[in-house]
């Protein structure tokens, strides 16, 4: 009887999986909408003041959209780690003023 319970609890766990995989996978693969209100760039580390890998990624992408959607603004979020001289939304927006977006299209 316990094998059963344990093969049954297995068997919804692996179901489980499976479905938010799939979700995933195709929330992954829906067309970007054009013209949102707010695009969120989400903070990620900062060595000394240059973005790392992941947050130059991410601030990347947002400029590609900001570019195409000349209406919309972005949100640049992130605090100052210890080891950090400025704060992940610091450099995200200095990285976006430096590639041409308005300030008035930043919220930090």
């Amino acid at each position: 009887m316990k094998k059963k319970i344990i093969y049954v609890f297995i068997s919804v766990f692996v179901l489980y999986i499976a479905i938010i995989s799939f979700c995933m996978y195709q929330t992954a693969h829906k067309s970007v909408p054009q013209n949102a209100d707010y695009v969120l760039v989400l903070g990620s580390k900062v060595d000394g003041d240059q973005m790392s890998p992941s947050l130059k990624e991410r601030v990347k992408t947002a400029l590609s959209y900001l570019q195409a959607n000349q209406q919309t603004k972005v949100i640049v979020t992130g605090g100052k780690g210890s080891d950090e001289e400025i704060s992940e939304a610091e450099a995200a927006y200095r990285f976006l003023r430096k590639e041409g977006i308005k300030k008035n299209r930043i919220i930090k």
